[in-house]
């Protein structure tokens, strides 16, 4: 029989650090005009903390005749008093420490490699001062976004402020934000709030971030000089702005108009093509902020990815609407390299089933092509031709006009997308069946054969892959495409709200 009796071991070692016997390390800690010293115990330090057993297996610390001396002058006592209890006893209290000193006892855990001692107070600091976070984002942005072990308090201070960002960005501090982290925060696609408002914040920041400069509030007063000096603060900053989310009223008035010349030529011109054709190729600056969170079950693409994709199946590509919450489903029918590439997975799991979706990546590159078919594979009903003899040799087309290819450059940052439907008066050979064939649409446009891919212009209206009609699939997917039902149910909801209110107002006025 095993027993165990923890609590007593620990109140015997902390007594050995009360009454300091046998002691043969001095740790100076504090206030280093006058340090208050603390008396340990070399093999304890070692066995408790990554950082002791480094320094003493290295002799680091200076020598006094037969004892050890660190000095820590980093750590101010008080904290150093709690983590050496801690390691003798394994006990730790921290609920009479304030905001500011569970954020130095992190710091000198950091210090002294205590990984269980840093999880307990970033649990502690979240749960327990919540409001003095708040209150003092932009020193803890600074030091938890150059500290890989406070993961925690990281990912809870960024979610914070990627849900209520006008906490942070007007702060008295916003000003005083390090470039790294305001990047950091850019780039994230959970940044909720209206890209003008960030805009606005950006080039505040950048105004009191550019020091040769002494930039007036008048800035038609302002010399190219100045806005040289302005462009060189923020240039890494900019393209980071999500301007498809921005109106192209406020762009002219806010954007354009007054700071044209921190635009980057090529991002102006990105910026002018997206409002002017809308048809054409989308860049990621264009994606929004809160797509990247919605779930799909895919190893090739994400939220920013499906949102657009929703755009192109409701035909919105001349108007598109990147901040609706997408209207429909992905369910994960084919992954190849789950279920194989063989031609008979394709057919056992996704004949007879209408809108799905396809995607394959192109081996040796980040580039996803893929296409959308909205009729049944079997095309019973939607087809022409008829069997050529054998099981095997079964082949018709099937006619949409709803059916659509596209392509991404690059599958983890789409930074342009290609649309091709269709060509009108070609809808009669839009989807293309045989059971030699796994998906296929058009003449050619887009074959599958296990891992070999065919690409080329053929029905479609664009070409969606340039340099060759042939490719090998790292992977490929096949999704079915279903309506979201709790967005079904609440539009249902909505039109029953709106068919009472309209019987009550016919009784009304009879």
């Amino acid at each position: 029989m095993k027993s165990t009796f923890l609590e007593e071991l620990s109140n015997d070692l902390f007594e050995l650090l009360d009454k300091s016997e046998d002691y043969n390390v001095i740790i100076q800690a504090g206030d280093p005009t006058n340090p208050k010293e603390f008396k340990a115990h070399s093999v304890l330090l070692r066995a408790r903390s990554g950082y002791f057993r480094s320094a003493l297996s290295n002799d680091w610390p200076r020598k006094s005749g037969d004892l050890i001396v660190f000095r820590k002058p980093n750590i101010p006592s008080e904290i150093f008093e709690i983590i050496l209890k801690y390691i003798y006893s394994g006990i730790i209290e921290l609920d009479q420490l304030d905001g500011a000193d569970l954020l130095r006892l992190m710091l000198a855990s950091d210090e002294l490699q205590l990984p269980i001692l840093i999880s307990h107070a970033q649990d502690h600091l979240i749960k327990a001062q919540p409001e003095w976070i708040n209150q003092t984002l932009v020193p803890i942005l600074h030091i938890v976004c150059h500290h890989g072990t406070f993961g925690k308090l990281r990912d809870y201070t960024l979610k914070t402020v990627c849900a209520s960002p006008q906490i942070l960005f007007e702060s008295k501090d916003f000003l005083n934000l390090e470039e790294s982290v305001l990047l950091y925060l850019l780039k994230r696609d959970d940044l909720i709030w209206d890209e003008i408002n960030i805009w606005d914040h950006v080039i505040k920041w950048g105004i009191a971030n550019t020091p040769q400069s002494k930039l007036h509030d008048n800035i038609s007063n302002w010399s190219d000089k100045d806005f040289e000096d302005l462009e060189f603060t923020l240039h890494r900053c900019i393209p980071l702005i999500r301007f498809a989310l921005i109106s192209s009223g406020d762009f002219f008035h806010k954007i354009r108009k007054p700071f044209r010349k921190l635009l980057p030529p090529l991002i102006e011109e990105q910026i002018l093509q997206f409002y002017l054709d809308p048809e054409s190729r989308v860049h990621n600056v264009f994606l929004p902020r809160n797509i990247a969170s919605e779930q799909i079950d895919s190893v090739l693409i994400d939220g920013r990815h499906t949102t657009l994709l929703s755009n192109w199946i409701d035909r919105k590509d001349k108007k598109l609407n990147l901040k609706r919450k997408n209207p429909y489903k992905f369910n994960l029918l084919v992954r190849a390299s789950r279920d194989g590439f063989g031609v008979d997975v394709f057919h056992n799991k996704c004949d007879s089933i209408a809108r799905t979706l396809v995607l394959a990546k192109v081996k040796g590159s980040n580039q996803i092509v893929g296409g959308y078919n909205p009729v049944k594979w079997n095309l019973s009903e939607n087809s022409h031709g008829t069997s050529m003899g054998t099981h095997k040799s079964f082949k018709k087309f099937g006619s949409t006009m709803d059916s659509f290819l596209f392509s991404f450059n690059d599958a983890h940052n789409p930074t342009m997308a290609i649309l091709s439907r269709i060509s009108e008066s070609l809808e009669d050979e839009a989807i293309y069946f045989s059971h030699n064939y796994g998906p296929c649409f058009g003449q050619n446009d887009l074959h599958m054969v296990d891992q070999s891919w065919n690409c080329r212009k053929t029905s479609y209206s664009n070409e969606i892959l340039e340099g060759s009609s042939n490719f090998i699939a790292d992977d490929y997917e096949v999704f079915q495409i279903v309506e979201n039902d709790g967005l079904k149910a609440k539009k249902t909801e909505v039109l029953e709200e709106r068919r009472m209110f309209i019987h009550s107002f016919d009784g009304y006025i009879r």
